[in-house]
């Protein structure tokens, strides 16, 4: 009896040793061939990486459209496109075998990066016709992140079915979440969605309608104006009968309402700078919806009338009467651009849309069960130091310490959005429309002081340039510095490369728009009471008709060639003044010298660097000037001297044996305008025909490409021509009409 019982007693011990054995034998096969360690650790980092990209997209993302620094563009790009890649690699790491009680809170977090915790809703414009597709992607990664999750709940333990019920709310409330970028697509991508249908049905039949007669208006009070602000989307019938104005007298918020308010603050305190600057950015927002309406392709039907024209020279350049500057105009374009993108790149316009006090609800719900989830696993997290025994990898400190940095950063995040939005133009106009709408807020002190104590501080972050909506810059080329770029025999030998390698490419260093500049700009519209001409004009008042064979009035020359002449001409002007001993400059000749080389440099800026926003095709565009670098390269080769080279220019071109056609004929320009003796009377020409060209090339019916280009830091030129749609010119008047 007692043989069988030490008998039974050493099997068990045997198989207590062999049941240890197997366990040191496959825990072995795990660390060797698993490396359940180092799967934490790289899911750790990916986590890690994802909390640096979500971070980029919310504090970087917003500078995309006030820089064109690369540092900026890359950094927001490469976060966009990294997020989705690194989501997909660190759920499939948490899907695998190694495991950690700690993954449940990091796939959360993950899920919230691709369920839209930051503002961007796309990279690129044509993303926006994409949203099924995002429809789809969003589910796909929805499912795969709960399927994630859900391997927690296989084996429910204590606190796990708190946990569950947590994450299935937070799932919920993820989904819905996801559809504001869904919905931000569609409205970006789809005329009805956007409102532009009501919008260009409203200018067609309401907008007169709404006034008391045609020319009952006045462009410096607003009245009259009754322009479109909210809401975003109204069913107007077409053809309306009288009930049907008086319904949307009614019922609409136009800017005529906004800013002749009979109650309140808005009225009270009209003169107010801060209750200005809000009617301001309402009268923004209405643009803004035109020019929406416009990339739709709906007809402008305000284009042409003289009340239209009366709102940009009377209204917004109202200023240039008092001797004093174009500086509201331009505000209240680069709002209204600011409005253009957010529209097409973030979410802003569904917050708005949806409702402020519902997405921010929705966002501090997913925060703070986010939050609850994280603390609740910490809490509950238990040792294991048997990979073999429970499946999972023991938790260590770095994990720990993790968690709590994107728990953290979770709560920073999605509270800095809802502070962003709050401090954004779309929440001044939707505030005004509530104010509107709300006859209760009218008689209520505080709500007055509200508006006054928001329209200080809107005045005072628009002094601060780092809270700008634009960079306020300009490129700057200059093709007398940059042919020779890169300065390469090789390539010199090789000029078939040439294209390869864009020659002469360099840019110059970009500068702060002079106001000058918008000056200049403002008073050659006003004064020419909105017919712009192609600087034709500015040549006969300086009495140099005879240069008017530069001008495109003819097939001869394309408009990038009319450029590039006169950019070769004035850059001439420059250098041969420079050379002279005697020539000193003076308060006369500053001024003009300034805007005449600033927009010469400009525009052979966007004839080399942005091709899309100067007339004509931008392919012959970027040939033109590659074949200027050619010839300007081969004729400095011969001469390297600028002043002599186009003396022997001027002679050949007199001669008709001149190989190099443009810059000869660009020579020949040059050496006229230098031989000017009056270096005030010239500086004042090119100061004036460079105005007049700018505002003769800045028409284009390409609307999506200046949205593009305000993904990239915007052009001056887009503010340009946004400033004649809204004086109605669409389009630049035949060369021989003028």
């Amino acid at each position: 009896m007692n043989t069988t019982g030490e008998g039974v007693v050493w099997c068990v011990s045997n198989a207590d040793q062999y049941k240890q054995l197997c366990k040191k034998c496959t825990l072995l096969w795990i660390n060797i061939f698993l490396h359940p360690n180092k799967t934490v650790r790289i899911v750790e980092f990916c986590v890690i990486v994802a909390a640096v990209v979500l971070l980029i997209l919310l504090l970087v993302g917003p500078w995309r459209r006030r820089s064109r620094n690369p540092i900026v563009l890359y950094a927001v790009s490469g976060a966009y496109l990294l997020s989705l890649p690194l989501l997909s690699y660190t759920l499939g790491l948490m899907q695998g075998v190694v495991k950690n009680e700690l993954y449940l809170v990091w796939a959360t977090f993950l899920i919230l990066l691709i369920s839209g915790a930051n503002s961007v809703s796309v990279q690129n414009l044509d993303e926006n016709k994409q949203w099924l597709k995002l429809i789809l992607d969003n589910v796909m990664y929805l499912i795969y992140g709960g399927s994630t999750v859900a391997i927690f709940f296989v084996d429910a333990t204590k606190g796990m079915t708190i946990r569950a019920g947590a994450l299935l709310i937070l799932f919920t409330l993820l989904s819905i979440k996801n559809f504001e970028r869904i919905i931000a697509l569609k409205l970006a991508s789809d005329p009805r969605s956007s409102g532009s249908q009501t919008v260009a049905r409203h200018m067609k039949d309401y907008e007169m309608a709404l006034g008391s007669a045609p020319d009952d208006y006045d462009p410096r009070t607003m009245r009259g104006y009754n322009y479109l602000v909210h809401p975003f989307h109204v069913s107007l019938p077409t053809g309306p009968r009288q009930d049907h104005i008086q319904t949307a007298s009614d019922e609409l918020i136009t800017l005529h309402k906004i800013c002749l308010h009979g109650n309140g603050v808005l009225q009270s305190s009209a003169e107010d700078p801060a209750i200005c600057h809000l009617k301001d950015v309402c009268l923004s927002f209405a643009l803004f919806r035109l020019t929406v309406r416009r990339y739709f392709g709906y007809s402008c039907a305000e284009a042409g009338i003289a009340k239209t024209r009366d709102l940009v020279l009377q209204g917004l350049l109202r200023e240039m009467e008092d001797a004093k500057d174009c500086k509201r105009a331009f505000q209240v374009i680069e709002v209204e651009l600011g409005f253009l993108y957010d529209f097409f790149y973030t979410k802003n316009a569904v917050i708005m849309i949806r409702g402020e006090i519902r997405s921010a609800v929705l966002s501090l719900c997913i925060t703070l069960l986010s939050i609850f989830i994280g603390v609740y696993a910490l809490i509950d997290l238990e040792p294991h130091e048997e990979y073999w025994e429970f499946g999972f990898v023991a938790t260590e400190k770095q994990g720990i310490i993790v968690t709590k940095v994107i728990l953290c950063a979770l709560a920073i995040f999605q509270l800095l959005q809802i502070g962003m939005y709050c401090a954004s133009d779309w929440a001044k106009v939707s505030l005004v429309c509530k104010y509107m709408a709300e006859p209760a807020w009218h008689g209520n002190s505080y709500i007055g002081k509200l508006f006054l104590l928001i329209g200080q501080v809107s005045i005072f972050l628009e002094e601060c340039k780092w809270f700008g909506r634009w960079e306020n810059k300009i490129g700057q080329y200059s093709l007398m510095d940059s042919f020779r770029y890169p300065d390469n025999q090789f390539l010199e030998k090789h000029s078939e490369l040439m294209t390869m390698f864009r020659e002469g490419r360099k840019k110059g260093q970009s500068i702060p728009v002079p106001m000058e500049v918008k000056k200049a700009i403002a008073w050659t519209l006003k004064a020419s009471n909105g017919q712009i001409a192609n600087g034709a004009p500015a040549l006969v008042r300086h009495g140099m008709p005879e240069l008017c064979w530069a001008c495109p009035t003819n097939n001869e020359f394309t408009l990038a060639q009319v450029i590039l002449l006169w950019h070769i001409a004035t850059s001439y002007c420059e250098i041969s003044e420079s050379n002279r001993v005697n020539v000193q400059p003076t308060a006369q000749t500053s001024n003009p010298k300034l805007v005449a080389t600033s927009l010469s440099k400009y525009c052979a800026y966007l004839v080399k660097f942005a091709p899309k926003l100067v007339p004509g095709s931008p392919i012959e565009t970027e040939s033109t000037l590659e074949e200027l670098v050619y010839e300007a390269r081969r004729a400095f080769k011969v001469n390297p001297d600028i002043l002599t080279l186009f003396g022997e220019l001027q002679q050949q071109h007199n001669e008709g044996r001149a190989r190099d056609w443009m810059l000869a004929k660009g020579a020949v320009l040059g050496i006229k305008l230098a031989s000017m003796e009056d270096q005030v009377t010239r500086w004042n020409l090119l100061a004036d025909f460079w105005a007049e060209l700018m505002l003769y090339i800045a028409p284009c019916d390409n609307v999506a490409a200046h949205i593009e280009s305000l993904a990239e830091g915007g052009e001056f030129v887009t503010h340009v021509w946004a400033l004649l749609m809204h004086a109605g010119i669409l389009e630049r008047p035949a060369a021989h009409a003028i």
